[in-house]
């Protein structure tokens, strides 16, 4: 989960260092819970 925020951090360079950056960490990491729940439902839903 952490490499793929660092990933989303260098391509869109927001934030130069994590420590700076802990605001949009937190957003990345509320944005990748939220699509995983998101994934969850779909499955359950399609069953």
């Amino acid at each position: 989960m952490i490499a793929s925020a660092l990933a989303l951090e260098q391509d869109y360079g927001i934030g130069t260092t994590w420590a700076g950056s802990r605001d949009f960490a937190e957003k990345i990491a509320a944005l990748i819970l939220s699509r995983f729940c998101r994934k969850r439902v779909e499955v359950r839903n399609a069953r």
